[in-house]
């Protein structure tokens, strides 16, 4: 791979504290994801519990499409505060997007975003996502 694809590709930057655009991320192969992961949560995936990320084959494109849905990230048999800090991780990146608009959320709906993305989640597994 020459110097410009990489360039075009949005290569994790270790230096950088800002979060990533969704563009980039959805480019990043389950390795640049992996390391990003690293970089903002060095505690957050070790031995066993690295193995079953890596097992997964999440890439940034996947990690972005399941953002937010703990559950989806349940099906890695992460334990539970990972999946939930993982699937937050996700959605700062896409709610910091600027191609991302959300207006303000009230509670009905909340409760009906939840109820919709259950019935979602049901027909759906990350192994069937992660295959894309």
């Amino acid at each position: 791979m020459d110097d410009s694809t990489q360039s075009d590709r949005g290569p994790v930057d270790p230096g950088s504290p800002s979060n990533p655009s969704v563009e980039q991320m959805n480019s990043w192969t389950r390795q640049d994801l992996l390391q990003w992961i690293q970089q903002k949560r060095p505690d957050l995936l070790i031995d066993e519990n690295l193995d079953k990320f890596r097992a997964a084959k999440i890439s940034g494109a996947v990690f972005l499409s399941i953002a937010g849905e703990v559950d989806s990230f349940m099906e890695t048999e992460l334990p539970l505060g990972i999946c939930t800090k993982l699937a937050d991780l996700a959605l700062q990146v896409k709610e910091g997007s600027k191609f991302v608009h959300r207006p303000p959320r009230t509670q009905a709906d909340t409760t009906k975003g939840s109820q919709t993305a259950s019935r979602k989640r049901k027909c759906s597994n990350i192994s069937s996502i992660a295959h894309r």
